[in-house]
């Protein structure tokens, strides 16, 4: 008898191609930075600072001091800032910043993704952090942080407190803590204290020039200042000027002509503020026997008193005089 040895004919398991596999290790190594990525933003937003803080805002304003004609003589401040509601802006210096800083504010959502993704491809290529990329929102919320360092983690932060900040703020609120927060010069802070800084003027009395010169002041108050760059600032007035024309806010002819006119700067007049530095920090000194140094150099207190602008001409006119009698 010849035996047989037994075998079991079965099909084998058919065996995944390999795109499939390709395609699941993707789909794992997407899952594991997503979650890695929500993890980190959380974290990033446990420790950002409150949005409500915004609301909060109280900045430094400058403590004025009068004559006895209620003409300023002096001004005590940190920060010299004069706060306006949205409604004292002039149309034309909301365009100018619009058109200067972000010509897409009224239709985004506080982030202009294609302008950040175009930032980090030139970063990449250049291999350093020197494109800006930053919306008003942005900009916004960077004062609200008080960092400016060029770092990924604080575009990170930046970019999730500009999300929340447009999610509860409108836009006219944004452009007007924008207007009152930013730096426009050396201890200058906002549109309406550039305005008298530079022209001695209030916002209403603004011209389109020189609403376009204060606009160009945001990207750098000391590179473009007026005072200290005035070729250069005259370059930035004409470059906003042009932006304004070319997103159809203003008129070409209108551009050029605002171009065409001289850039004049106001001196503040004889007779007018710091005309006697003594008394005025005699008047410090009685302020702060009575009132807190907070109150003094931040608040904003409006401090009259019997000083005589006339008189004290007169009076420093005559000391002159005598002393160089004297000297002779």
């Amino acid at each position: 008898m010849t035996l047989h040895r037994a075998t079991h004919s079965g099909k084998s398991k058919p065996r995944l191609p390999l795109w499939l596999w390709i395609f699941y290790g993707f789909l794992v190594v997407v899952s594991l930075a997503a979650g890695a990525g929500f993890g980190i933003l959380r974290g990033y937003e446990y420790n950002l600072p409150k949005i409500q803080s915004l609301e909060d805002f109280r900045p430094d304003v400058i403590t004025d001091v009068y004559s006895d004609d209620n003409r300023v003589i002096g001004e005590l401040f940190l920060e010299r800032r004069i706060v306006v509601p949205f409604e004292e802006i002039p149309s034309y210096l909301q365009l100018a910043i619009v058109a200067t800083e972000d010509d897409q504010f009224y239709h985004h959502s506080g982030i202009d993704y294609f302008s950040n993704v175009r930032a980090v491809y030139k970063d990449i290529m250049k291999m350093r952090l020197a494109e800006g990329a930053s919306t008003i929102t942005q900009q916004l919320a960077r004062m609200l942080l008080g960092n400016y360092e060029k770092t990924p983690d604080r575009k990170i932060k930046e970019l999730l407190i500009a999300w929340k900040i447009e999610k509860q703020y409108s836009k006219q609120q944004i452009l007007t803590l924008y207007c009152n927060l930013h730096n426009m010069g050396p201890g200058v802070f906002g549109v309406a204290a550039a305005a008298d800084y530079y022209f001695g003027k209030q916002l209403k009395d603004l011209t389109l020039e020189e609403c376009a010169m204060i606009a160009g002041l945001p990207r750098n108050p000391t590179v473009y200042s007026p005072r200290l760059r005035p070729k250069a600032a005259l370059q930035r007035r004409n470059f906003v000027l042009d932006r304004m024309a070319s997103e159809r806010m203003i008129s070409p002819k209108l551009a050029a002509e605002a171009k065409a006119r001289p850039q004049i700067l106001k001196t503040p007049a004889p007779g007018g503020r710091d005309i006697a530095p003594h008394f005025l920090e005699w008047v410090r000194r009685s302020l702060a026997a009575r009132y807190s140094t907070e109150e003094i150099w931040r608040k904003g207190l409006r401090v009259y008193t019997t000083l005589n602008i006339g008189m004290q001409n007169a009076a420093q006119q005559a000391l002159r005089e005598q002393l160089r009698r004297q000297d002779k």
